[in-house]
């Protein structure tokens, strides 16, 4: 059920959308909207930071652009939802259902949060938190995960293509058939992950951390594996032309 005050702000970003008179961009900054049925709205550049939408519907929602800096987001169902080039800067997704989404160019690096205690303000970094999320065939080409936490996210047969995992939390995620391809992975912690039929062709995987990972069956051409620690990381069957490696 949409509040009637959500439903004519909704309306109203439509007129703005289509470029019609008395349009407006929908901005709820901080506004409280959890569990709320959004299936299906265009909300594309909709200003949403610090949002509560925690447990809210919004399968097949169009989210383009959309501003959800520190939103709340657990739990959410964002099952084919576009969020092409959306500020996801320090949001929390964790436990979210993200299959089929469409991330590309999206932002998902750390964000800093402003809090005021009394007087005084304070400021903190957090993390962008995909924690536990379903992500299978999710699309994340060229989309900047720097510092994010996938741990445990299932990832199966998502699409990294050029994407930036520097220093990202991946252990225990499932990356089974998921394309890694020229990825930036460096720094990134992979341990315990099941990468199966996974594609890391050119991906920049130095100083990753890939204890316990078995990449039976991976494709790690022309991969850099350099400063990573190789004896526990099982690499047999996995293709490795062209891989870098440390001397032994």
């Amino acid at each position: 059920m949409v509040p009637a005050d959500l439903q004519l702000a909704l309306a109203a970003h439509k007129q703005f959308l289509e470029g019609r008179p008395n349009g407006q961009r929908l901005s709820m900054r901080g506004a409280m909207l959890t569990g709320t049925d959004l299936e299906r709205q265009r909300l594309s550049m909709a200003m949403l930071a610090g949002a509560d939408l925690s447990r809210s519907r919004m399968t097949r929602s169009f989210l383009d652009g959309a501003d959800l800096f520190g939103a709340n987001l657990t739990g959410v169902d964002l099952t084919e939802a576009t969020l092409i080039g959306a500020d996801l800067r320090g949001a929390n997704l964790a436990k979210a259902r993200m299959q089929g989404a469409n991330l590309e160019r999206a932002d998902l690096r750390a964000g800093q949060l402003v809090t005021w205690v009394s007087t005084r303000q304070i400021s903190r970094s957090q993390s962008a938190d995909l924690a536990g999320a379903d992500l299978r065939n999710a699309k994340f080409s060229s989309t900047d995960l720097s510092f994010a936490n996938l741990t445990n996210a299932n990832l199966r047969g998502a699409d990294f293509q050029n994407a930036t995992l520097f220093a990202a939390n991946l252990n225990g995620a499932d990356l089974s058939g998921a394309n890694f391809g020229r990825a930036r992975l460096k720094g990134a912690l992979l341990n315990n992950c099941k990468v199966e039929g996974a594609d890391f062709r050119s991906a920049d995987l130095r100083q990753a951390k890939l204890e316990g990972a078995n990449f039976e069956g991976a494709n790690l051409g022309g991969a850099d594996l350099r400063g990573v620690d190789m004896s526990k990381v099982n690499v047999k069957g996995a293709s490795l032309n062209g891989t870098l490696f440390d001397p032994s």
